[in-house]
């Protein structure tokens, strides 16, 4: 999916995400390049920036995956 995704309670995709996401809960379950804004961010692997409440990206090292209000991973 490439583009600006809007989600009220939850906004995701199966595959890869490039662009800006925004929703509640946003669940990646390929790789996130570019922005994801929500209460709880889920990303395989980043390639950008999350800002929420919980962020969560599987790639980056043990104490870094889950990152409260900010999480950030540029390859």
């Amino acid at each position: 999916m490439t583009g600006i995704t809007f989600g009220g309670l939850a906004a995701g995709t199966g595959r890869n995400m490039t662009g800006i996401i925004l929703g509640s809960f946003n669940y990646i379950r390929g790789g996130q390049t570019g922005l994801a804004v929500g209460i709880i961010n889920y990303s395989r692997n980043l390639n950008g920036v999350q800002l929420g409440l919980v962020n969560y990206v599987c790639d980056n090292p043990k104490y870094m995956r889950p990152l409260p209000f900010i999480n950030v991973h540029f390859k």
